[in-house]
């Protein structure tokens, strides 16, 4: 999940990873490839 807030807009983004966070993906430590 994340969120975007200024003056003009907010914004909440959500979005179900199987895999785990998108952090936990980009930074694995086994250096698999990310598959789509």
């Amino acid at each position: 999940m994340g969120a975007v807030y200024s003056q003009e807009r907010v914004a909440i983004v959500t979005e179900f990873l199987p895999r785990g966070s998108l952090f936990k993906t980009l930074h694995m430590s086994n250096n698999q490839s990310i598959r789509h």
